[in-house]
C-alpha cells in the first residue's frame, strides 16, 4: 500500500500515478501516530496529497497463527492442542514527494522522525460506519535506501517500510458498563406539610447486575474500578469472583486490572492492595458472547459506583 505524504501534489492527478481507492467508495481510512505524538493521514480520497494505494499492502487481515500438536506412536496422525497468534508483520511501500527537492526531504525527514525501533507508534483504521481499530506497532526496516526520482514533474522518493505489532492483536475503542449506587427513596415523603421525620430506606448491601457484550474475535481481560465509600465489594462474572473486603471511603477508589501481563489490584493513591484482598480469581469475558456481570457492594453510599471496561480485540482491521 504505497502511501504518498507531501503538502503539495505533484502536477497531474494522482489517480493516474497511483492505484487509488477512495474512502467515499467505501473504502478504510488510515492514520498513522507515530511515538512523536504527530499523525499522519495514510488514506484520502484523489485530491489528497496523502494517500495509500490499494494493492500492495500487508499484515492488515489475518495475523500468523501456529498450531500445537502432538504424535503418539498409538495411533495415526496428531491430536491437536490449541493455537497460538503469533507476532504481525506489516509492510508499508511508501511514496513521499514534493514540489522541490527541500520539500522532498523535509517531508521525508519528518515521516521517518516518527518511527524508532525502541517505540511505537498506532495504526488507526477506520471503517466507513466510524468503527475504529487501532495496531500498535514498531519500525523494524525498510527505510535504508534513496530512491529519489522527477516523475510526473515533482520529485519524488520510494520506500518499502516493514513495521511489527508484537501484540498483533487490533484493538477496538473502550466498552464501559458502569453500576451506580441509588439511594433509598424518601419513606414519609418530608414535603411541606408533612409531620413525619425524613427517613430514607437504603439496604447496606446492594447487588447488581448487567449483561455485556464482546464484540472482538479473542476472549480479553478486563479492568474492575470501584468508588467509594463501600466497607466491602465483591466484583465478577462466571469463574471469576474478586472480594475486597476492606473500606475505600469517598472519593477514593480501587481498581483491579485482571489482565494476567498485569495482575494489579491498586488504589488511587497508588498503594498496592493485594494483600488486603479476599478471594481472587481471574477469566477473560469470551468472545463473541454476551456475560452477566454480577456486583455486590456493602456499606454503599452516595459517590459509590462500579465501572467495568475492556478493548475488544480482534484478528483483522475491518
Amino acid at each position: 500500500m504505497p502511501i504518498l505524504i507531501s503538502d503539495t501534489p505533484p502536477d497531474v492527478p494522482l489517480s493516474e500515478v497511483v492505484d487509488v481507492l477512495p474512502t467515499a467508495w467505501g473504502q478504510p481510512s488510515m492514520t498513522w501516530t507515530g511515538w512523536t505524538g504527530e499523525t499522519f493521514n495514510l488514506a484520502g480520497d484523489f485530491k489528497a496529497a496523502t494517500l495509500m494505494e490499494a494493492e500492495g499492502r500487508s499484515g492488515l487481515v489475518m495475523p500468523p497463527i501456529e498450531h500445537y500438536s502432538v504424535r503418539a506412536a498409538t495411533s495415526d496422525g496428531e491430536t491437536w492442542q490449541g493455537y497460538n497468534v503469533l507476532p504481525r508483520d506489516v509492510t508499508w511501500p511508501i511514496i513521499i514527494v514534493g514540489d522541490s527537492p527541500q520539500a522532498m526531504r523535509e517531508e521525508h525527514r519528518r515521516f521517518l522522525a516518527t518511527m524508532r525501533p525502541d517505540q511505537t507508534g498506532t495504526l488507526d483504521v477506520y471503517a466507513p460506519d466510524g468503527e475504529k481499530r487501532s495496531l500498535t506497532l514498531r519500525y523494524m526496516a525498510g527505510a535504508e535506501g534513496d530512491f529519489g526520482t522527477t516523475t510526473y514533474g515533482g520529485y519524488w522518493l520510494r520506500h518499502s517500510i516493514k513495521m511489527r505489532a508484537y501484540d498483533p492483536f487490533f484493538y477496538g475503542d473502550p466498552i464501559t458498563q458502569p453500576f451506580a449506587y441509588a439511594p433509598g427513596v424518601n419513606f414519609y415523603g418530608g414535603g411541606t406539610g408533612t409531620t413525619a421525620p425524613l427517613f430514607y430506606i437504603s439496604s447496606s448491601r446492594t447487588v447488581d447486575s448487567a449483561q455485556i457484550t464482546n464484540p472482538g474475535d479473542a476472549d480479553v481481560y478486563g479492568v474492575w474500578r470501584i468508588y467509594g465509600p463501600f466497607t466491602s465489594a465483591t466484583v465478577g462474572f462466571g469463574s471469576s469472583t474478586i472480594v475486597l473486603p476492606f473500606t475505600i471511603s469517598a472519593p477514593h477508589w480501587v481498581e483491579v486490572n485482571t489482565d494476567r501481563r498485569v495482575a494489579t489490584i491498586v488504589d488511587d493513591l497508588g498503594a498496592n492492595r493485594w494483600a488486603d484482598a479476599g478471594t481472587v480469581k481471574f477469566a477473560p469475558l469470551p468472545a463473541g458472547a454476551t456475560t452477566t456481570l454480577a456486583v455486590t457492594i456493602a456499606g454503599a453510599g452516595t459517590g459509590t459506583a462500579v465501572e467495568f471496561s475492556f478493548r475488544p480485540k480482534f484478528w483483522r482491521a475491518w
